[in-house]
């Protein structure tokens, strides 16, 4: 049990820090002018509702749709009654290529930590599964899919877009 707590801890340290700084939140047709250039901090306050994107002051943006429930198939792993089905949209509106393979996306539900669900029948690859880096203008959509419940639950997604940089860390949340 000090491990779950231990764990617990660190990502409460996550969240607490990559909530920090000054910015402004644009809907995910919104015009990235506004976003500066040259850093990993998310330009937005706070916790972020599912379906609304956050920009980086480099241009990086990503929206995470709200959660889509489906019954994982006999091959998912973790087993779970359901999945909690999440797009992810990568735009790469930076001057340099984005390698998705440093992205670092966790959840949680009532503080206790979420697995990633893999299951290859319902194209659930997570992050793994996108293998060539992001030409700077281009978008990446990919599906993560998170072991939930049966019934609906609160639910937060920590993204790191960088897993070097704890402070670029952004928090959408909802149910799932």
């Amino acid at each position: 049990m000090k491990i779950v707590g231990l764990a617990a801890a660190c990502l409460a340290a996550v969240v607490a820090v990559g909530c920090g700084g000054p910015g402004t939140v644009s809907q995910p047709d919104g015009a990235r002018a506004g976003a500066m250039r040259g850093g990993q901090v998310p330009a937005t306050d706070g916790p972020t509702a599912f379906g609304v994107q956050r920009t980086w002051t480099n241009g990086l943006a990503i929206t995470i749709s709200p959660p889509k429930s489906l019954q994982p198939s006999d091959v998912a792993s973790p087993r779970s009654p359901r999945a909690a089905v999440f797009e992810v949209v990568i735009d790469n509106d930076t001057t340099d290529p984005y390698k998705p393979s440093q992205m670092v996306v966790q959840a949680t539900s009532g503080g206790q930590p979420v697995q990633e669900i893999s299951d290859a029948a319902q194209g659930l690859d997570g992050v793994s599964g996108v293998r060539p880096d992001i030409p700077p203008g281009k978008t990446v959509k990919l599906t993560l899919g998170f072991a939930m419940p049966a019934e609906r639950v609160p639910i937060q997604l920590i993204v790191q877009p960088d897993a070097s940089s704890p402070r670029a860390a952004a928090v959408y949340v909802g149910a799932a």
